[in-house]
């Protein structure tokens, strides 16, 4: 018999303890779901595109781009795209910026004409490319002091040469090609 009543207790354990779930569902969860705050706002969209892009040349390698902020909370940075030659469509990504920073200095160019786009991103995505902008880099001109500094320095070779404009340690007639093709009387 003792067995019996052994088990009967066991049973009746287990219907409690099955219980406790469920009085726990009926009477806990409906007040405790009054108390917790609202779910999270839907994802946020990318950000808007950025406006404003405008670019300058301080040097021959040099092209400096500024564009204006984007507002927008969730904002990471921006990504900077560029491309070589008049009409071409950027889609090289040469750079990023963080989300505070609406400047950019492209840097060791080769001479020549650049096109460049600006985009937003966040951790919801990348805005389209803002409006595109075409840059020239200044071209270096020459005039007589250069040349008279080409003869004297005609034939001689090392580093530091001011007539050495194409840096191969050797002034000679390629430099003389280079400022005669960028000469300014």
């Amino acid at each position: 018999m003792k067995h019996i009543s052994t088990s009967r207790k066991r049973t009746k354990r287990w219907i409690l303890l099955g219980a406790l779930p469920l009085a726990f569902a009926v009477f806990f969860l409906p007040a405790l779901a009054q108390t917790l705050p609202p779910p999270p706002p839907p994802p946020a969209q990318a950000p808007p595109v950025p406006t404003g892009l405008a670019g300058s040349s301080p040097s021959q390698t040099q092209i400096n781009l500024s564009w204006t902020a984007v507002t927008d909370g969730w904002l990471s940075g921006y990504r900077v795209y560029r491309c070589s030659g008049t009409g071409c469509t950027p889609t090289a990504q040469v750079g990023t910026t963080n989300s505070t920073t609406t400047t950019f200095s492209d840097t060791g160019l080769s001479a020549g004409t650049y096109v460049y786009a600006v985009s937003a991103y966040s951790g919801f995505g990348e805005s389209s490319k803002s409006t595109s902008v075409t840059v020239t880099t200044q071209s270096r001109t020459y005039g007589i002091a250069d040349f008279t500094a080409l003869v004297a320095q005609w034939l001689q070779n090392g580093t530091g040469l001011s007539a050495d404009i194409n840096t191969d340690n050797t002034v000679n007639t390629r430099d003389l090609g280079i400022m005669m093709s960028y000469w300014a009387p």
